[in-house]
């Protein structure tokens, strides 16, 4: 589970992606790329403070890499966010010191019509309600192909209810006016059975992550990460860092070691918060896209452009992310070895450059 978090002048903005969403697999019958072939979105979600309190001076956001946590300052308000390491769920908690707080919305909608139908592809969103939240599921079915995907959220607040709003592709939690501290939920889930029930999965992880404070939740997402990062370290330091100030063909390379050190990190950690699930994150945009489910290169696995994403993670003992990549090619097999016999007359195995999750026709 993932998302981006970014802003506008008087929202925050996430979209819930999961690495194990997939429209289609590889008997789907409509090969037009972009009219089904999508994945990994489950859900676009806004919180709404009421007025600009992102546009002045005052907004920063910040992401830690060392905490895995979002940071946001706005006008009167205090934001910090995370993903957590230990359970698919996303902890938000806004700080609200205005003078004049103003009713927080939090909504949950869908980027396409409840029922879509391609050929013999359906693509089907539905809504439903529990006391202290909103669940919006969505699924894919063509031939004995199913997969569905499920994103609850919920205001963690005492004392005053949370209302609910409603239209034809959103819901909206209304957290009562106060100051101080609201805590919401976002929590996710997915399967590829018929017979799996992922918003009651959703709601479930919900509930037991009601049970908890921001800080308790945050305190074992920490933990996770600060045993990651303390697995390996490299620091680097060239002749032209510090006071070593040189110029080569007219351009500044002060620096440049230390800037090859912050790319190391941000790989690492791109890796450790995308490839912990049952399959590799998609290489075209991974678990940060914005703007809906559909990719412009289509939701098939390139081995060359995936296999990159991995090869550093050996040097970096972190070797144990390579599981998704290295299962679901392993997946394949059999179904190579048939491939290997059948377009080419020999033993072994075909693996395709070009796959869907599950392998070759």
């Amino acid at each position: 589970m993932g998302t981006l978090v970014w802003t506008t002048p008087t929202q925050l903005h996430f979209q819930i992606n999961r690495c194990d969403v997939f429209a289609v697999n590889r008997n789907h019958r409509e090969r037009q790329m972009g009219e089904t072939d999508y994945c990994g979105g489950c859900a676009s979600i806004t919180v709404d403070l009421g007025e600009e309190v992102f546009a002045g001076e005052e907004f920063q956001q910040r992401l830690s890499l060392y905490n895995a946590e979002v940071s946001i300052t706005g006008t009167g308000v205090q934001i910090r966010c995370f993903i957590s390491a230990v359970s698919d769920v996303l902890v938000l908690e806004v700080d609200d010191q205005r003078e004049a707080p103003q009713p927080i919305r939090l909504t949950v909608s869908m980027w396409r019509e409840p029922v879509v139908k391609t050929g013999e592809h359906v693509a089907h969103y539905r809504f439903s309600e529990f006391e202290a939240g909103v669940c919006i599921s969505q699924q894919f079915d063509e031939g004995d192909y199913h997969c569905a995907s499920a994103v609850a959220a919920q205001v963690v607040q005492r004392g005053e209810a949370v209302s609910h709003l409603i239209n034809d592709r959103a819901r909206t939690l209304v957290a009562p006016t106060t100051s101080g501290k609201t805590t919401m939920l976002i929590s996710s889930a997915a399967s590829f059975s018929r017979e799996a029930d992922v918003g009651a999965a959703a709601v479930g992880v919900l509930k037991e992550a009601s049970e908890q404070s921001y800080d308790a939740h945050r305190a074992d997402h920490t933990q996770w990460w600060h045993n990651f990062w303390t697995r390996t370290f490299v620091y680097v330091e060239g002749e032209n860092d510090g006071n070593h100030h040189k110029e080569r063909d007219g351009e500044s390379h002060e620096g440049i070691a230390h800037f090859m050190a912050c790319v190391r990190n941000l790989h690492l950690y791109n890796m450790a918060a995308t490839s912990r699930g049952p399959l590799p994150p998609k290489w075209n945009g991974s678990l940060f896209i914005t703007d809906g489910d559909k990719r412009q290169w289509g939701t098939q696995f390139w081995i060359w452009t995936t296999e990159m994403l991995y090869f550093p993670l050996f040097a970096a003992d972190a070797i144990d992310l390579t599981d998704p990549y290295f299962s679901m090619y392993l997946s394949h097999l059999p179904d190579c070895k048939r491939a290997a016999q059948q377009r080419w007359g020999v033993s072994g195995a075909f693996f395709p450059e070009t796959s869907p999750f599950d392998g070759p026709t």
